[in-house]
């Protein structure tokens, strides 16, 4: 196996490891602060109030560390994997761009009223910055989630079958591997070798033989025998 491959791998997998304890421990968090919250909005003393206050302090220590461990793995994406994110940036991005804009700033508007405005907010306001702040953190997990629901193995088929021994390994999805390839215009305007393109066109940017074919106006059966010369010649 290559090494760098292997510093890839590693890299990413202890980056991903670290990263992943926050988010979960700031979900468990966020919950049990509801619950304190609502004690405290529902009884006298300030015994609810001050313990709040103490797992707040801790929410936004482990938010803190979630944020600046989850950028470095985002930038990972990019520098570690940039033929994946080639392919599927345009899918991962979405729910990424999605935690950030609803979640994410959702989450860290209301952690701020929470750290900064206790005594300038009443305990109403303060319970429904907290429920507030729980729905973000949870929705940042759903979108997570979904980034991880469905998802493939990529390499050869030694590495695939070691990881995934008992299901069935799924194709990557048509408009998730041609999100960003050329058009048969495109290619076919350029000039060059007509076997070439249309070797191009189906080997490299996945266009089916039928779609070759009604764009050149000529039967399948020929542009099967044209790919198959330029197979030869590459060869």
């Amino acid at each position: 196996m290559d090494t760098a491959l292997q510093y890839d791998r590693l890299q990413f997998a202890v980056t991903a490891t670290f990263h992943y304890l926050f988010p979960q421990l700031t979900m468990g968090l966020a919950l049990l602060l509801v619950y304190l919250r609502t004690r405290d909005l529902l009884s006298e003393g300030d015994h609810y109030h001050q313990v709040a206050r103490f797992w707040t302090g801790i929410f936004a220590l482990s938010f803190a560390f979630g944020v600046v461990t989850g950028i470095p793995l985002e930038f990972q994406f990019g520098t570690n994997w940039a033929k994946f994110s080639e392919y599927a940036g345009g899918i991962v991005g979405q729910t990424l761009a999605m935690e950030g804009v609803f979640a994410f700033f959702l989450e860290s508007s209301f952690l701020g009223v929470l750290l900064f405005g206790e005594s300038r907010v009443s305990r109403r306001t303060l319970w429904l910055a907290t429920v507030l702040l729980w729905l973000g953190s949870w929705l940042s997990g759903y979108f997570i989630r979904e980034q991880l629901t469905g998802q493939i193995y990529l390499g050869s088929e030694k590495f695939v079958a070691q990881h995934q021994p008992n299901r069935v390994i799924r194709d990557i999805p048509r408009r998730q591997t041609q999100a960003q390839r050329p058009s048969l215009e495109a290619l076919f305007q350029r000039k060059g070798d007509l076997e070439k393109t249309i070797h191009q066109a189906y080997r490299q940017y996945g266009y089916r033989l039928a779609e070759i074919a009604d764009h050149l106006g000529v039967h399948a059966a020929t542009v099967s025998r044209r790919l198959k010369r330029a197979e030869q010649e590459n060869v």
